[in-house]
């Protein structure tokens, strides 16, 4: 545990949380689920080492980051999904994205609009621009998180648990390209 700082923090193998987080005093089941999100990170990190900014230099480098972070934080978000269905505990922004099939619709849009922009566009240096979208990615709109448990959701549904589990292993182009069979 630590006080301030981010919500919750993953480095060299340990989850740490800020009991400091207004969402934990507002809603005290926030300590589980969260602590399941960070835990997720630590196993996620041991197969997909956590990246540097300072490898952020192209629009390459953004867009293997925005995977990185999607297939990351995706995973984490959709880890205490159905624990938070069961126990009613859909308080974060997050899930009541998820939750509202039109919002849900709307922020995987964008997000795909977003990755298959970078995917389709020559590499180049990054432009001020370029570091918007990680605003909207990280924070702003949080499209990784709720559209990487989209994504995860789908996976999960259509091909199974373990083909889910598998893209942990093989890394986050994994991740990508078995949701494009999913919702193929």
């Amino acid at each position: 545990m630590i006080v301030g700082y981010d919500i919750g923090i993953v480095s060299e193998g340990n989850a740490f949380l800020s009991l400091g987080h207004s969402l934990f005093h507002e809603h005290e089941r926030e300590l589980l689920y969260i602590t399941m999100h960070e835990l997720h990170h630590v196993g996620f990190s041991h197969y997909n080492p956590i990246y540097s900014l300072d490898e952020l230099k192209t629009t390459r480098d953004l867009l293997r980051i925005i995977k990185h972070s999607t297939h990351l934080e995706g995973l984490a978000v959709y880890a205490p999904f159905e624990r938070r269905r069961r126990e009613n505990g859909f308080t974060h922004r997050d899930y009541t994205v998820l939750n509202d099939p039109g919002e849900r619709s709307s922020v995987s849009f964008e997000f795909l609009r977003i990755v298959k922009k970078l995917e389709n566009e020559d590499e180049r240096p990054l432009t001020g621009e370029d570091f918007d979208v990680l605003h909207r990615m990280s924070d702003g709109d949080r499209l990784w998180y709720v559209a990487g448990a989209h994504m995860a959701q789908a996976i999960d549904r259509r091909m199974g648990r373990e083909e889910l589990n598998q893209t942990i292993v093989d890394g986050p182009d994994a991740f990508f390209e078995a949701y494009r069979k999913a919702i193929a």
